[in-house]
C-alpha cells in the first residue's frame, strides 16, 4: 500500500510538495488528537508520574540501566528520527519560500513540466536586505526545530506513548511474560486504541502508524533516490536537452518503486537490518560533521555554526560513532558466535 501511495502521489499530484504537504498535516494533527483523547482514558495519575520519572533519568539513576534491553535494541531506538518535522519542510518549499522559491518542484506527467534549477544558487552576502532576509529564516527553521521536532514530537508525544503503554499493555506483559517483537513492537499504539475507544479507533491508529513510520519513504524516493540521480544527469550530460528533467525523474522513482515491490517480498535477514541501522549511525555522524565544514567554510561569519550548534553537532559524532564502536567491540562478538553456533 506504502509503494503504490508513493507511486499516486507523484503522478498524480499537480506538485509533489504541495499535496504532501497538506496529506501530513491532517496526519500529523489528527495523530496528536487521537494519542491524547487514548492517553486521558486509560492511564492514571501514577502512570504519568512513573513515566516521569524515567524520562528524567531517574528511575535509572535508581535502578541502573534495564537489563532486559540489549544493546542492539539501545542502538535501535537511538537511530530513530521521527517525523513530526516533515509537512514544515513540504509546506516551506510548497509555498516557495526561502531558498524553496528557487528549488522548483516536479510536476506530474499529466501536468505541464517546470523546470528545476539544476545549479548551485548565489546569494548577496552584501546586501543587507538579503543578510536580514536570511536570518530570518535561520530563526523560523530553529524555532521549527525546537517546537515541531523536540517538544512535540521527541517529548510530548513520545510521553503520551510510554504513558499509554504502561496504564494499558504492562500489566498484560508481566502476567503473561510475553513482550512484543518485531513487527508487533510499532502497532502496539493502535492495540491501545482499539481496546480504550473500539475497532475504528484501533484501524484509524493504525493507519496514522503506517503513514507516520513511511514517511521519510516520500522525501526518500524523491530526493535521495530522484533528484539526486537526475540532478547528476543533467550537469554531468546532455540528455535533458532531448527530454524535461521530469522524464528521467519518473523513470528513476518508477524503477525504485518497482524493485521495492520485490524488496519486500524475502524475509530481510538480521544482518542486513543490523547493517543498514549502523550505516544510518555512521552517516549521520558524518553528516554532522560535513554540516559544520561546509557552513563555516562556504557563510559569512555571522551565518556559521555557533557554539552551541557546534556542541550539539560534535555530541552527534561522538555518540554516533560511539554506538557503533560499544555495539561492534560487545554485542557484534555475541551476535556473531550465535550465527555461527559457536561458543565463544
Amino acid at each position: 500500500m506504502a509503494l503504490v501511495a508513493v507511486l499516486v502521489v507523484f503522478y498524480f499530484s499537480n506538485r509533489t510538495y504541495a499535496f504532501l504537504e497538506k496529506f501530513f498535516i491532517v496526519i500529523m494533527f489528527a495523530n496528536i488528537i487521537l494519542v491524547l483523547a487514548v492517553t486521558l482514558i486509560a492511564a492514571k495519575p501514577q502512570h504519568y508520574w512513573q513515566v516521569l520519572l524515567g524520562y528524567l533519568g531517574i528511575t535509572f539513576l535508581r535502578e541502573g540501566y534495564p537489563s532486559a534491553l540489549p544493546g542492539t535494541d539501545a542502538l535501535a531506538l537511538f537511530n530513530q528520527p521521527g517525523g513530526s518535522l516533515m509537512w514544515v519542510s513540504f509546506w516551506v518549499i510548497a509555498a516557495g519560500f526561502g531558498m524553496g522559491k528557487y528549488a522548483g518542484q516536479v510536476t506530474g506527467p499529466l501536468r505541464p513540466p517546470e523546470r528545476i534549477t539544476a545549479e548551485e544558487i548565489h546569494w548577496d552576502v552584501n546586501d543587507a536586505g538579503e543578510r536580514r532576509k536570511m536570518h530570518q529564516w535561520v530563526k523560523v527553521g530553529g524555532y521549527s526545530l525546537i517546537l515541531w521536532w523536540a517538544i512535540i514530537g521527541g517529548i510530548i508525544m513520545t510521553y503520551l506513548y510510554s504513558v499509554a503503554g504502561l496504564a494499558y499493555l504492562h500489566e498484560d506483559f508481566l502476567k503473561t511474560g510475553k513482550v512484543p517483537s518485531g513487527v508487533m513492537v510499532p502497532i502496539q499504539m493502535a492495540t491501545i486504541a482499539q481496546g480504550v475507544m473500539g475497532p475504528m479507533a484501533g484501524w484509524l491508529m493504525l493507519l496514522f502508524i503506517m503513514v507516520t513510520l513511511y514517511d521519510a519513504q516520500f522525501p526518500f524516493y524523491d530526493t535521495f533516490i530522484g533528484r539526486t540521480t537526475c540532478d547528476a544527469i543533467a550537469v554531468t550530460t546532455d540528455w535533458e536537452e532531448r527530454r524535461p528533467y521530469r522524464f528521467y525523474y519518473f523513470v528513476v522513482v518508477t524503477g525504485a518503486v518497482l524493485a521495492g515491490f520485490y524488496l519486500i517480498t524475502p524475509a530481510q535477514p538480521f544482518i542486513l537490518w543490523i547493517g543498514v541501522a549502523i550505516s544510518a549511525l555512521i552517516y549521520r555522524s558524518i553528516g554532522a560533521w560535513q554540516i559544520m565544514l561546509i557552513n563555516n567554510r562556504r557563510l559569512p561569519e555571522e551565518f556559521r555554526v555557533s557554539r552551541l550548534n557546534t556542541w550539539l553537532l560534535w555530541i552527534t559524532v561522538v555518540t554516533g560513532f560511539g554506538g557503533v564502536g560499544y555495539w561492534f567491540f560487545t554485542v557484534f562478538p555475541k551476535e556473531l558466535c550465535k550465527a555461527w553456533k559457536i561458543m565463544c
